[in-house]
């Protein structure tokens, strides 16, 4: 998928979502960089607006996967698809009224996206970053606890301390995770 693209499937998605509070949390990620923000440095889509193609095609993904297992709210599958990677921004502490986050990613001059050593002082793990993501989301809208658990634990039962976790069965997490997983090896292979 293209920016172009992925653009226009936002706008469509996030204009469908009603839950109280969502108008606000878009307004404040696309304040804070999520329109031009990479996916990654290294990984997959280190290109400006690499975080919203990742997004729309984890989305597009989720959405297909909810049809053929009959999953029953797709307003819930596509607010977690769509911000399940929203740590990618920046770091907390941040401060809402100012907009005030540190930036993740700081563009090279020979293209592509580096790590921000500003961000050193901060958690990082991969089993902590989903937990980031939540705490942004729920600045704005409430989440269940699925949601919750699902944008937490969408790295995988592998990483470190999540393995237990996921043996409660959280079918949305689950889908969320393969959503993600496909998009990232799969569609986003060598991008």
């Amino acid at each position: 998928m293209n920016y172009s693209l992925a653009l226009e499937l936002y706008q469509q998605t996030t204009d469908s979502i009603k839950r109280l509070g969502f108008d606000k949390l878009k307004l404040w990620v696309e304040k804070n960089g999520f329109l031009e923000c990479p996916a990654s440095t290294k990984y997959h889509l280190s290109i400006k607006g690499g975080l919203l193609v990742h997004s729309m095609n984890v989305v597009m993904m989720a959405c297909e996967l909810a049809k053929t297992l009959e999953f029953l709210d797709l307003e819930q599958i596509k607010i977690i698809s769509i911000y399940h990677d929203l740590n990618k921004l920046g770091i907390l502490p941040y401060n809402l009224d100012t907009n005030n986050i540190i930036p993740k990613y700081l563009p090279k001059i020979n293209g592509g996206y580096s790590y921000n050593s500003a961000c050193n002082n901060y958690p990082k793990e991969n089993k902590e970053v989903g937990l980031q993501s939540v705490k942004m989301i729920a600045q704005f809208v409430v989440l269940s606890e699925d949601e919750k658990q699902a944008i937490e634990l969408h790295d995988g039962p592998w990483i470190e301390g999540q393995a237990e976790k996921y043996r409660n069965n959280c079918s949305l997490g689950y889908l969320l995770h393969m959503a993600d997983w496909w998009s990232c090896f799969v569609l986003e292979k060598g991008m």
